[in-house]
């Protein structure tokens, strides 16, 4: 009888709606470095990557490319739909020390997700991932609650969890996935998919106004003990072409973020947005850092400052 009561209150924890340490499924985060390093990426598409590295004289730790679940462009073949030449390929080849970020775009897709319809291009994408020999991080549904991307808080849970099942089930294991905020809600945990399918909290970094928004999500990363990244980051509106006045008006406030809110990784956007037929005339500006000697300078001793990770032959063995 005394076994009988030990078994059936086992069975009552086990199913307990109570949440017990020993059956939490909380997932360990991918590919985080040691503390006070920071993994430094460099995008949005080839030429403002390339352009980066001639400036700096050295690879970054990570380059970003993005591509669709709807068409998984952009990977083996070059791709272009108005924001710069996008080849992943190309990227691996020419950055075989880095680490690679992937924007997967899936406006318009999310509610199909988990019918199956896109199951086609989840394992092209899937199989790609596998035959790489280094890490990816996959942002999945990209600024999940930027107003234009119209993720339904439902369906973008639902879609996350299954691209995340999907490539578990396709035996990916490079691949650490990014819930990426566009840093516009004040209310962004409704599209949280759960600690055990997200590996790393994203937040972009354009506009300063909305700083308290971010700051408040970095919190939650801590309070869900994921590390953050800074998925996308450019000078909005204000550019890097008035030296002073742009290094105290943006990127202050970025470093001041990344220093206070203990960033794991950052992606800076290097390039002149007007140029891009898909931002032109949106007053994006000017984010390339060369163009301007104060910003440059500033620039180069912050990276270091702040220790960034750079192209190594053991940046790999570093991000457990």
């Amino acid at each position: 009888m005394h076994k009988l009561l030990k078994k059936i209150l086992f069975i009552w924890l086990c199913c307990s709606c109570v949440s017990w340490p020993l059956i939490v499924l909380a997932r360990d985060s991918k590919f985080v470095p040691s503390d006070g390093k920071i993994i430094f990426i460099i995008g949005q598409n080839q030429e403002s990557i390339n352009n980066y590295v001639r400036l700096s004289g050295q690879a970054p730790a990570g380059v970003m490319v993005y591509t669709s679940l709807q068409r998984v462009e952009g990977l083996d073949t070059a791709a272009d739909y108005g924001s710069g030449v996008q080849h992943a390929d190309y990227l691996l080849k020419k950055y075989p020390r880095s680490v690679i970020q992937i924007g997967l775009y899936m406006k318009g897709a999310a509610l199909f997700v988990p019918k199956g319809t896109y199951d086609e291009n989840l394992k092209i994408l899937a199989n790609w991932c596998k035959r790489l020999k280094r890490p990816i991080f996959l942002r999945i549904g990209y600024e999940f609650d930027f107003a234009n991307n119209r993720y339904g808080p439902r369906e973008y849970i639902q879609a996350f969890r299954y691209i995340v099942d999907f490539f578990n089930k396709e035996g990916v294991d490079n691949a650490a996935y990014v819930w990426h905020s566009a840093g516009t809600s004040q209310t962004p945990m409704q599209w949280y998919p759960g600690d055990e399918y997200v590996d790393w909290f994203g937040i972009s970094f354009f506009h300063t106004s909305n700083l308290n928004n971010m700051i408040n999500f970095a919190r939650y990363a801590r309070e869900h003990h994921k590390p953050l990244m800074i998925a996308e980051a450019a000078p909005y509106a204000v550019g890097a072409k008035n030296g002073e006045r742009s290094w105290q008006e943006w990127f202050v406030p970025f470093f001041d973020f990344i220093e206070q809110e203990n960033v794991k990784a950052v992606c800076y956007i290097n390039c002149d947005w007007d140029k891009l037929e898909m931002f032109k005339g949106q007053g994006w500006g000017d984010s390339r850092i060369q163009d301007n000697g104060y910003i440059k300078d500033n620039w180069f001793k912050k990276i270091s400052e702040i220790n960034c990770l750079m192209e190594s032959d053991d940046l790999f063995d570093l991000l457990k």
